[in-house]
């Protein structure tokens, strides 16, 4: 004899996917029929009755319909599923509840916006950015590498301009996105890119001799010098303290957001 238990589908698709399974009735097949028992809401199987040839090819065309369905929904929700598919940015270097960490390419060409003119992609040097996700704190720093850097890498002031000396960012009216994680790192990268400087607040390179160093404003000339090039000098990167590691540089960076990683 083979027993096969039956619940009869009842709601919404939506319903449906999130449905306990709750056992209706019990088929019991044998060699001389098949007989319907009902089962109750503990699992108790009550007495039953035997099916005639109808009845029973109206009850498994039921199953059938069911096992249809949820065909369909496994088929809607593996392609969901698909379309949610991405690989993890491989300039993520880090991430948890409270902060994202990625790199930018060493020697990347990108413009440079200044409040009286727009300069042709220049060479960067290799960039760390550090974002905590629950305040609108964005933190760089630079490497003199070119390959995925290493926490034991020395760090370097991000010789661009609107970053202070504890290299965080002054947003002035550059605006971090709500979602801060590893989705967004292109938004959140722009934040300092794309936007448009106002200036440099403090002497964050070593300026060839050629440069006066009397003020800031010859950070901006610096750049200009650039323009054309392939290649960032990476001697003129300021150390952010002596001997700095990046592990170093994040472990302070959580510190002064209140956590830790």
């Amino acid at each position: 004899m083979e027993v096969i238990t039956y619940t009869k589908p009842t709601g919404t698709e939506k319903e449906l996917k999130y449905q306990k399974p709750v056992a209706k009735f019990m088929l019991m097949v044998a060699n001389c029929g098949v007989m319907r028992c009902p089962v109750d809401s503990e699992g108790n199987v009550g007495d039953g009755i035997w099916l005639n040839d109808h009845e029973w090819i109206k009850t498994i065309d039921e199953a059938k319909e069911y096992a249809q369905m949820s065909l369909e929904l496994d088929r809607k929700s593996n392609k969901s599923n698909h379309s949610k598919r991405s690989f993890i940015d491989d300039t993520l270097l880090f991430e948890n509840d409270n902060a994202v960490i990625w790199y930018s390419q060493a020697n990347r060409l990108l413009p440079q916006y200044y409040t009286n003119k727009v300069l042709k992609p220049v060479p960067h040097p290799q960039l760390v950015f550090f974002v905590a996700k629950h305040i609108n704190r964005l933190a760089v720093v630079a490497t003199n590498q070119v390959a995925r850097p290493s926490l034991k890498d020395k760090v370097f002031h991000a010789p661009l301009a609107n970053l202070y000396s504890d290299q965080h960012l002054c947003l002035g009216t550059a605006h971090l996105p709500v979602k801060k994680d590893s989705t967004n790192i292109k938004e959140m990268e722009d934040c300092l890119l794309a936007s448009r400087y106002s200036g440099f607040k403090f002497m964050s390179l070593k300026l060839p001799e050629s440069m006066s160093k009397s003020s800031t404003s010859t950070c901006e000339t610096f750049w200009e010098s650039l323009q054309g090039k392939q290649t960032f000098p990476i001697e003129a990167l300021l150390e952010t303290s002596k001997n700095q590691t990046l592990e170093q540089w994040i472990d302070i960076q959580f510190e002064k957001i209140g956590s830790s990683w």
